[in-house]
């Protein structure tokens, strides 16, 4: 167990072969702390990790792909920090993940569809822009800008979310003469 959590003064880079040396490892927590910089992709010999909890730093660059091989993990937290890239689909064969939080970062693209082999998870916290399918679904109906989806929502209808496009999407303005006549009435 590595517990540097909530400390605030831990500042600095994480080694580049945090993992090689540490196989029986099963929890990782440097969580609220100034550390900055990638993670190493050494983190992938964790083999028996089951906890990986990194969120609140300053950590950038993207999430390494050899994520993906931490079979054991059951809890992964990214977020709040500045990584970059698209979310790999790699870490959809962490099987035994029940949560996974990689909100408030940088991320590009979609939600890997191989994502949708999670059926362990229980928590899911991305953000919003990597939710495209799921916001194009549901046309002219305001979904919260909170990042936070029921993931049983996006498991069961991934496939047909990411293929249907919203004929007639969501109407600012339409939602914006809404509340007014809503605020008239007050």
């Amino acid at each position: 167990m590595i517990y540097l959590q909530s400390n605030g003064l831990i500042s600095g880079t994480l080694p580049s072969d945090l993992g090689a040396g540490l196989p029986g490892l099963r929890y990782l927590q440097f969580d609220r702390n100034r550390i900055e910089g990638a993670l190493p992709p050494t983190l992938g010999e964790l083999a028996h990790l089951e906890t990986l909890d990194g969120g609140h730093n300053r950590l950038s660059s993207s999430i390494p792909e050899t994520l993906g091989k931490l079979h054991e993990l059951r809890l992964l937290k990214l977020n709040d920090n500045s990584l970059t890239g698209g979310i790999p689909p790699e870490l959809g064969k962490m099987i035994r993940l029940t949560e996974l939080d990689l909100y408030n970062n940088a991320f590009s693209g979609d939600f890997p569809s191989e994502m949708a082999d999670l059926s362990n998870l229980r928590l899911l916290y991305v953000p919003n822009e990597q939710l495209l399918p799921v916001r194009m679904r549901y046309c002219n109906k305001r979904i919260a800008n909170v990042g936070k989806y029921s993931w049983r929502l996006v498991r069961e209808e991934y496939g047909r979310m990411i293929n249907s496009l919203c004929h007639e999407p969501f109407s600012t303005l339409q939602q914006f003469s809404t509340l007014s006549e809503i605020a008239g009435d007050v």
